[in-house]
């Protein structure tokens, strides 16, 4: 998710606080959000890097339902990422069924890309993108207390789910 606010290297894909105008990695002069995204929207999709064949070297970058995993292989799709949707089990496509499990295939050289593209994606649609810095560590019962990746809650790990939003660790 492109910040109006901030600075962007279009050679790097890193993003940069307002105030900086040089990237950090390669020196190019950074682009402005706002101006960023009236890119994007007049170029229109972005068309796929490569284009997925039987035989590629694929990687799994999302195991779930098959409606997030649709969802999810328009949205790289849309960033130019070439993806397939492999499910098992029957879906009617409506929802009702429970679902079927599905995972999203890539290219393993679009993996890094992809799995950014959906973490981004995660953090804007469940709202951590406003809880700030989020905490990536790994749950580990020996450390005494752990801060929660969801909510921000500290709390002991004489428990595996936080009593705060009730995410599970176990």
């Amino acid at each position: 998710m492109i910040d109006p606010e901030m600075m962007y290297c279009t050679a790097c894909d890193d993003e940069y606080m307002p105030h900086v105008r040089v990237c950090g990695v390669c020196g190019a002069e950074l682009v402005r959000g706002e101006e960023l995204i009236a890119r994007q929207r007049a170029a229109g999709p972005a068309a796929p890097k490569r284009v997925l064949r039987p035989g590629d070297d694929v990687v799994a970058v999302f195991q779930g339902d098959q409606g997030e995993a649709r969802r999810l292989e328009q949205l790289l799709a849309g960033k130019g990422v070439s993806a397939l949707v492999a499910g098992e089990g029957p879906a009617c496509g409506k929802g009702c069924c429970g679902g079927a499990k599905a995972e999203i295939l890539v290219h393993r050289e679009d993996a890094r890309l992809a799995l950014s593209l959906i973490e981004e994606d995660f953090a804007a649609t469940t709202c951590l993108a406003e809880h700030g810095e989020v905490n990536d560590t790994g749950f580990d019962p020996a450390a005494g207390e752990h801060q929660c990746p969801a909510c921000g809650h500290v709390f002991p790990t004489t428990t595996s789910t936080c009593p705060d939003c009730g995410l599970c660790f176990g």
